[in-house]
This record gives structure tokens, C-alpha cells and sequence, in this order.
């Protein structure tokens, strides 16, 4: 099929790997922090709530606005939080 198409094809498997992984970390960490089951479960809801509640919405918004602006935008806004959760953790907020 051609190399973009193993390229997109790898980052798919790469990206469903991750979901994966954090659907199955997300309780395991809340295990490790309380023994409330109702709380474990919560927690494993709420994993998938982001999904649930923007999937289609952003999914419209990728079909009428430029892909490379949302790509670059995205990834600012990743970098933000990631600087600002570093942030948080360097000065122990």
C-alpha cells in the first residue's frame, strides 16, 4: 500500500497501545491509592468520559478547519500543560 500508509498504520497501533495501556493503569493506580471499589470504578469510567463527551464535536471540527493549524495547536496546548504540570511538580504545589 505504500510507505504513508504504514506510517499511518503504525502510529495507529502506537495510538490504540497507549489507550490501552492507560484503561488498564488507570485502576491499578487506584488501587494503589484507596481500597474503595466504588472509587476504583469511578475511576475507570472516568478514563473514558474525554472520549465520550468530545469524540464527535472535535471530530467536526477536524473536517472544516485546516489540519495543520489543529496539529500545531494541539500539540501548544499539550506542551502547556505538560510545562505546567512540571511546573506544579517542581515547586510541590
Amino acid at each position: 500500500m505504500g510507505p504513508a500508509f504504514n506510517r499511518l498504520w503504525a502510529g495507529s497501533i502506537v495510538s490504540n497501545l497507549a489507550d490501552g495501556v492507560l484503561i488498564a493503569a488507570a485502576p491499578l493506580l487506584a488501587i494503589t491509592l484507596t481500597d474503595s471499589t466504588v472509587l476504583i470504578s469511578i475511576i475507570g469510567a472516568m478514563v473514558m468520559l474525554p472520549w465520550l463527551l468530545f469524540a464527535i464535536p472535535i471530530g467536526a471540527m477536524v473536517d472544516r478547519v485546516d489540519r495543520r493549524f489543529i496539529l500545531a495547536s494541539s500539540n501548544v496546548i499539550r506542551s502547556a500543560v505538560v510545562g505546567v504540570l512540571a511546573l506544579g511538580v517542581a515547586t510541590a504545589m
